[in-house]
């Protein structure tokens, strides 16, 4: 397997970061070399120069003390894993992208002439307290560009590509629902000011004579009213049980009956959301609730949630392809508590 990033870290202040950074490069589509102990036996091993040969970008995460080893003579150079790689990818030419963890203040003055260019490169400004912030500046600004971006959905894997172009067609199927409801409101108000207007005629014509009108009989009676008919597609608006009184009675429907308002609208979509049992379903209910994010995150945070539950807190793929798309949708909310709520049961996860 080709790798796009190697990340380069000391096991000890600096794990914990560096596994952060595989899991969500991972999560994006990118290759990336990380935990590579397996290979880290006797000499310097082949096939780790390798994979640093096979990556474009280096990512080499320093904490604090991170080049205290290179200082140390009592320790073999060939045993310092982070110097060797970080000296090889500098002689290669790769992208050097230095992540400075808190407490890193600068790079030492004396470091050793194989790897002392590092201090002239620069990385994202890291900041745990904003850690989405940080990591999207190292995608944009830092990575060269990404393979085709990906969603999770509780379909699996999706191209970005093939969303867009179901979201567009569950638009303009959404688009044309709604189109064919307004014309037909407009066709029933139509009906009903044609046959007021033509009562209205009726009534102001004088007789022909004054001879007082003969009676007529009751089924002669004109019945005025009028039974309007509703469009058969109202219940997909949320509207079934509001018209049901409507339907069954001959009074004219005012416009605005037929009208389903935002809160309407929006029980309606998070229902198919949660309903949904196909990639169709699902997607076509997407392309709506998105307008919603808050409360697309607490449908997908609330399924991870009841999951986890029912596998004795246990985290799989699934539960974290779950959290990861609630993260996205509260991060398109910009609600911080929501931020900080899926950002703990990921990491309870890991």
């Amino acid at each position: 397997m080709a790798y796009n990033i190697f990340i380069s870290y000391r096991r000890s202040g600096g794990f914990e970061t560096a596994k952060h950074l595989y899991d969500l490069l991972t999560r994006d589509g990118y290759k990336v070399s990380f935990d590579i102990d397996t290979l880290r036996n006797g000499d310097f091993d082949v096939e780790l120069l390798k994979r640093i040969d096979e990556c474009t970008d280096f990512i080499v995460v320093l904490n604090q003390g991170a080049f205290d080893k290179c200082f140390n003579l009592s320790i073999d150079k060939k045993n310092d894993w982070l110097r060797n790689e970080l000296a090889y990818a500098l002689k290669k030419g790769k992208n050097i992208i230095p992540i400075m963890l808190d407490g890193f203040a600068e790079f030492p003055n004396n470091l050793p002439e194989d790897i002392c260019q590092v201090s002239c490169k620069n990385g994202p400004e890291y900041n745990q307290y904003y850690f989405d912030e940080f990591y999207n500046r190292l995608k944009e600004r830092f990575l060269h560009p990404s393979p085709p971006t990906l969603y999770v959905s509780s379909v699996g894997l999706i191209k970005k590509d093939d969303i867009q172009d179901d979201l567009e067609n569950a638009h303009s199927s959404h688009r044309k629902k709604t189109t064919f409801l307004a014309i037909s409101i407009l066709l029933i108000i139509v009906v009903i000011a044609t046959a007021v207007i033509l009562f209205l005629i009726d009534c102001s014509i004088p007789p022909d004579d004054i001879s007082p009108p003969e009676k007529q009989e009751p089924d002669s009676v004109m019945d005025t009213t009028t039974e309007t008919k509703l469009p058969e597609n109202t219940a997909e608006f949320g509207l079934k049980e509001d018209t049901a009184d409507l339907k069954s009675s001959k009074k004219p429907v005012p416009k605005d009956t037929l009208l389903t308002t935002s809160e309407q609208t929006k029980q309606a979509l998070l229902k198919r959301a949660e309903e949904s049992v196909n990639r169709g379903e699902y997607l076509a209910a997407l392309a709506d609730y998105l307008q919603y994010p808050s409360d697309g995150y607490r449908i997908f945070y609330n399924k991870a949630l009841k999951l986890k539950n029912e596998r004795n807190q246990n985290c799989d793929d699934e539960i974290i392809e779950l959290l990861a798309c609630a993260r996205e949708l509260a991060e398109r909310s910009k609600n911080r508590k929501d931020i900080e709520q899926v950002n703990q049961e990921l990491k309870n996860c890991e």
